[in-house]
């Protein structure tokens, strides 16, 4: 499989340093490659399509099938070390990570060097938008958790 197979749903993207890691979100999927393997394999691709009961009820509302899917829309990044260190090889970065999951978002945090395993889970409320025609920009600070602003 190769990164134009892809092409249609690529949204954005992440690099964590040290090994050098790319990831790219699109639609009901995380793609994760390393510097030294960027050939997309089953192994690096997360899939996280929508919830079921998000699905049947986006689609009851009248909402069309391929809006009714998860697109990821915030990919952030935020370093485990302490505040002005430098990563080192082998540190995990936590990646913060939310979807429309069919017009009732999620958010889950996971770490950059194993993105199947979800850390944990948490209400999108605020921090990512439902409709997924909506362009979004996010950022951690050092003043609050996570500040996010979308426009309709």
């Amino acid at each position: 499989m190769s990164l134009n197979d892809h092409r249609s749903g690529l949204f954005g993207n992440f690099v964590c340093p040290k090994p050098l890691v790319f990831i790219k979100r699109q639609k009901d999927t995380i793609i994760r490659l390393e510097t030294n393997h960027l050939n997309i394999t089953n192994d690096n691709i997360i899939n996280w399509p929508a919830n079921g009961d998000a699905i049947r009820a986006c689609r009851m509302k009248g909402q069309s099938e391929s809006l009714c899917r998860n697109y990821v829309k915030v990919l952030l990044g935020k370093n485990t070390t302490e505040v002005n260190s430098t990563l080192a090889e082998g540190d995990s970065v936590n990646i913060f990570v939310c979807g429309t999951n069919a017009f009732k978002p999620v958010c889950s945090w996971r770490k950059s060097d194993s993105l199947n395993t979800i850390e944990s889970e948490e209400d999108a409320s605020g921090k990512c938008p439902y409709n997924p025609s909506w362009n979004t920009t996010s950022l951690f600070t050092s003043r609050a958790p996570l500040k996010s602003l979308s426009l309709t």
